[in-house]
């Protein structure tokens, strides 16, 4: 089998599950050494795997996705956003229109793929920073359309193996 990555569907909403021969799913023994490089690609592709099943449901006819971004929100939305904001922007959905203005939601997802931590468990302080970029991101919008709109449209996920 070597050093590849197997992606299969899971037929639900959490996206690609990624089996690799590096992780280390015995709880008990003592963590397994990672190639920075690797690791790194590998959240890449996580991440490029999972905008990937996000973006077929663009053509499904009776979809209101109407369009997703990455590393970025929307050219109608980026004027609206800080640059800290900017970076939890890892895929942006966009249904109903590609601006919090008038879109029906606007969900935002950030990936946080470990392979050195595969199988410990993920708590609250080991995403303070992202929480705190999604209350910026949110703070950004308010100031444009209102804390009524934002709390009706935006949405955010994490997203984690």
């Amino acid at each position: 089998m070597g050093d590849a990555l197997l992606f299969y569907a899971t037929g639900d909403a959490r996206g690609p599950m990624i089996d690799s021969p590096k992780m280390n799913t015995d709880n008990n023994a003592s963590p397994t050494p990672t190639d920075d490089v690797r690791a790194s690609r590998d959240g890449h592709t996580y991440h490029e795997t999972w905008a990937a099943r996000i973006a077929l449901e663009l053509l499904h006819p009776s979809t209101d996705l109407v369009a997703i971004t990455m590393e970025n929100f929307s050219v109608e939305d980026e004027p609206l956003i800080s640059d800290s904001a900017m970076e939890i922007a890892d895929l942006v959905r966009y249904r109903g229109a590609t601006s919090i203005e008038s879109a029906s939601s606007v969900e935002v997802l950030q990936f946080k793929y470990s392979v050195s931590r595969a199988t410990v468990e993920m708590r609250v302080p080991d995403i303070k920073k992202t929480l705190n970029k999604f209350a910026k991101t949110d703070d950004d919008f308010i100031k444009q359309v209102g804390p009524e709109r934002v709390d009706a449209v935006v949405h955010y996920e994490i997203v984690t193996n």
